[in-house]
């Protein structure tokens, strides 16, 4: 079988296909910058060097793959516009779909991310309602559609994934908040008692294979995430001790900045336009909780990582890194 991997010079993508060499798989990569994946040639897999917007170069890469693991996107990030999140998130989805269908794979398995949800305030599962609220949660939304339309008109073998927030090693999504920490004089916004559903990566690399391998399940989405929501002051408390960092000398008022995450949500409803600051605190603000039943119960999904080893894994991995 061979696999065909986005992403993989990313953090999610990485750990995938670290994961299937190192069980043998015969992998295949698409990368735009072939020396950040030296790593995977050296053990064995294939590089295709190109963009995803690129359709040539996506059906080159497609031809003989089994299966194809679609993991790269425009993250969410302050200052991309939203016609970047469209090209990097839809139109490479609808590529690679395109090439996929035309390739008859036997399995295409899309990383979408919880964020589709949007800014939590209740637990939610696969039949919830979606909350598109900024570019980065529209595009994930309108790929997941380019997918399931595929599989509907098709019969392009899908599979969703949508992912929870993640740490590990080479995760760099909360270098910030372990750069603030480590300065001293740290005050988190909120008293902290709000739940976020950070994953080791680990785990979310299982459910990622669960997906690859599971039969029959093709047209259906899951959550992956770990077992147990944490507060977001425990969680902060795992970064002081990693880091040896100071402790967190107090707390800000939550409501100040609820406004404005909810200001900025309209504004995009209203102009597609995210402003300045739209996402900085939706760690202390939302009240992340994701049910894995169906994953579950249908892939055999069993998380088990340690989320304070993921985190020292992560703090271990910004300074090797020099990032803090």
């Amino acid at each position: 079988m061979v696999t065909l991997v986005t992403g993989a010079t990313g953090f999610v993508g990485g750990h995938l296909a670290r994961r299937l060499i190192a069980r043998g798989d015969k992998v295949r990569l698409v990368v735009r910058d072939a020396s950040r994946a030296e790593e995977f040639a050296r053990a064995g897999a294939e590089i295709v060097v190109g963009d995803l917007l690129d359709a040539a170069i996506v059906g080159h890469a497609i031809a003989g793959c089994d299966t194809v693991c679609h993991i790269a996107a425009q993250m969410l990030k302050p200052g991309v516009p939203r016609k970047q999140y469209m090209r990097a998130n839809v139109e490479a989805t609808r590529n690679l779909v395109e090439a996929a269908t035309a390739a008859g794979v036997s399995r295409f398995v899309m990383a979408s991310t919880a964020g589709v949800y949007g800014r939590l305030k209740t637990p939610v599962d696969e039949t919830s309602p979606l909350s598109l609220s900024s570019a980065y949660r529209e595009s994930k939304g309108m790929a997941e559609d380019v997918c399931r339309n595929a599989h509907r008109t098709a019969g392009l073998p899908v599979v969703i994934a949508r992912l929870s927030p993640m740490i590990g090693a080479g995760s760099t999504s909360y270098v910030g908040l372990a750069r603030s920490l480590q300065k001293g004089g740290f005050r988190a916004v909120g008293t902290g008692r709000n739940l976020d559903h950070i994953t080791p990566i680990e785990d979310i690399v299982e459910g990622l294979i669960g997906c690859i391998d599971t039969p029959s399940i093709e047209g259906r989405t899951y959550l992956l995430a770990g077992d147990t929501a944490a507060p977001t002051g425990e969680i902060i408390g795992m970064f002081v001790e990693a880091l040896g960092a100071p402790q967190p000398v107090g707390h800000l008022p939550d409501i100040p900045y609820h406004l404005y995450t909810v200001f900025c949500e309209k504004v995009y409803a209203w102009f597609k336009v995210d402003l300045p600051g739209s996402y900085r605190y939706a760690f202390f603000l939302a009240n992340k909780t994701l049910r894995t039943g169906k994953a579950k119960a249908e892939l055999g999904f069993a998380p088990s990582g340690s989320l304070r080893e993921a985190v020292h894994a992560a703090v271990a991995s910004y300074r090797r890194d020099g990032l803090v």
